[in-house]
């Protein structure tokens, strides 16, 4: 089977595979590790009619994949796999909003007069740290080291986390500490797209501390 690959669509429904080194009015700039939005201003001004380049696009990573995008503002966005990203080529409204299904890394750039917003299908979280659900009811703000969890009423519960178990994926590592085995499988099987299947029903429970080099192989 062909791997699934890294896919950029514009809200036009062109959709381009992203890969080679390559240049693009409407994007500043796309390699293979990452894509850039922070030089569109500068690309799109001797582009006629300018302002109506700014489009809705949509950035999907496939499973075995994570990829970096910096949106024109200059915030730096990492996408883990099986993630899709929704995102506005310009921020021009009062607030800067995107739209989240599955994990990423944000690093936002400051800007107190257009506060940053990232929507997912149950929450949305505003940046420094007030989330709330997108029901309209509960919110909370959250500290750094902190996880908020939404229950099923609505409502957040918030625990103290380690946050290397969040992010050492963005490096490029597997990272679980007193994690059961059943997750660490999952994770493992999100990655390269397989499934895993337990013989020892007992061992699924186990917890366990792991760490890997996720750009080496399954056998590894």
């Amino acid at each position: 089977n062909t791997p699934q690959e890294i896919t950029l669509q514009a809200e036009d429904g062109e959709k381009m595979i992203l890969g080679e080194s390559q240049k693009d009015p409407k994007v500043a700039a796309k390699t293979k590790e990452y894509l850039d939005y922070s030089r569109t201003k500068k690309t799109v001004a001797n582009v006629p009619n300018a302002q109506n380049t700014i489009q809705t696009h949509t950035l999907t990573i496939p499973r075995g994949q994570n990829f970096k995008v910096i949106l024109c503002d200059g915030t730096e966005v990492w996408l883990n796999a099986n993630t899709r990203l929704i995102y506005p080529t310009a921020f021009v409204e009062k607030e800067r909003t995107v739209y989240l299904e599955g994990e990423a890394y944000f690093k936002v750039t400051p800007n107190k007069q257009q506060p940053f917003i990232v929507k997912t299908p149950s929450i949305q979280t505003r940046v420094l740290g007030t989330v709330s659900n997108t029901q309209g009811g509960a919110y909370t703000a959250i500290t750094p080291g902190e996880d908020a969890h939404l229950q099923a009423d609505g409502n957040f519960i918030l625990t103290e986390v380690d946050l290397d178990s969040y992010i050492y994926w963005k490096d490029g590592y597997f990272y679980f500490d007193d994690v059961t085995l059943r997750e660490i499988m999952q994770n493992l099987g999100r990655w390269y797209n397989v499934s895993i299947e337990f013989r020892n029903k007992e061992a699924m429970n186990y917890k366990m501390h792991f760490v890997a080099d996720r750009r080496l192989g399954l056998e590894h």
